[in-house]
């Protein structure tokens, strides 16, 4: 028993140090959590699928207003712009097309000509929104390549090959003067 108690008195520090050692460990453990949760599921790959994050404070970016124009020049000049081909709104003017070739064309003008003017009225239309209708817009060139998303998919148009609404009644009128049919057109 004395060769122990003497041992302790010659590792005396050491024996101390081991002691602090092991209950520091133990409270570092037992007092902090069993594991640290991050709480949204990050998936390569996919969407953000939680609420927008938004940083806690403001912060400003310094450019000159010379900086802010030719940065938004640049992004107007290089990118590629979409467009959503609404399959609602070509149901909704295929219908109006129906209901204003009845209510135009009484049933004697239908009965002679019915066949011609049903057949051009619906080839001119799915001519129209087959390449697409847009209304113009000042901030593309005739020459810039846009997409055209239709469903899960999108097809490259150049802008100048899509109609543009104030061109459509120029257009309408030239196509059913070409085919014979002047004496139904509008103007």
């Amino acid at each position: 028993m004395n060769k122990f108690v003497d041992f302790i008195y010659k590792n005396q520090a050491f024996i101390y140090k081991a002691f602090l050692f092991v209950i520091t460990v133990w409270l570092i453990v037992y007092l902090f959590p069993e594991g640290s949760q991050f709480k949204y599921e990050v998936t390569k790959g996919k969407p953000w699928q939680y609420e927008t994050l938004y940083a806690p404070f403001d912060f400003a970016i310094k450019k000159t207003d010379k900086e802010i124009k030719s940065e938004k020049e640049k992004i107007r000049k290089e990118h590629s712009p979409y467009f959503d081909y609404s399959e609602r709104v070509v149901e909704f003017a295929e219908e109006k097309l129906k209901t204003q070739l009845e209510e135009t064309f009484n049933d004697s003008i239908m009965n002679v000509k019915g066949v011609q003017i049903v057949k051009v009225s619906t080839t001119l239309f799915n001519a129209l929104y087959n390449r697409g209708v847009i209304k113009p817009s000042e901030h593309f060139d005739d020459s810039q390549i846009i997409y055209i998303k239709k469903e899960n998919e999108a097809r490259e148009a150049v802008y100048k090959s899509l109609f543009k609404i104030n061109d459509l009644d120029d257009y309408i009128t030239d196509q059913v003067n070409r085919r014979g049919l002047e004496e139904f057109s509008s103007e």
